[in-house]
Formats: C-alpha cells, structure tokens, sequence
C-alpha cells in the first residue's frame, strides 16, 4: 500500500507501520481502552496487530 495524499495537503492517509506503535499506545485514553480493547494496549499486541492488518 502506498502513502496517499489528499489535494488540501492537510490530511495524508497511510498504511499502519511498526513506527507507529509509539504513537498509537500514547493516543490510548480511558474510553479507548474501555471500550476497544479492554484493557491498556502492549507494544507486542500492537505490533502484532499492525503486522496483521499489513497481511490483510
């Protein structure tokens, strides 16, 4: 999958990589956690998360 830019060069789309593990376990709020996942994400569960979501 490519990286995919809109025309208003505001908003940019791509696929999710392993470098962006940090920033999606810092974006985990109370809510998130609740409701999503059920309970505080790991780095190893969100990497094999996004290696999933890469296969698919």
């Amino acid at each position: 999958m490519q990286e995919t830019e809109l025309p208003d060069k505001i908003v940019t789309l791509s696929p999710l990589r392993l470098a962006d593990v940090e920033a999606h376990l810092a974006g985990e709020d109370e809510l998130l956690i609740r409701r999503l996942n059920g309970g505080p994400g790991s780095r190893e569960g969100v990497e094999a998360y996004f290696r999933h979501c890469q296969e698919q």
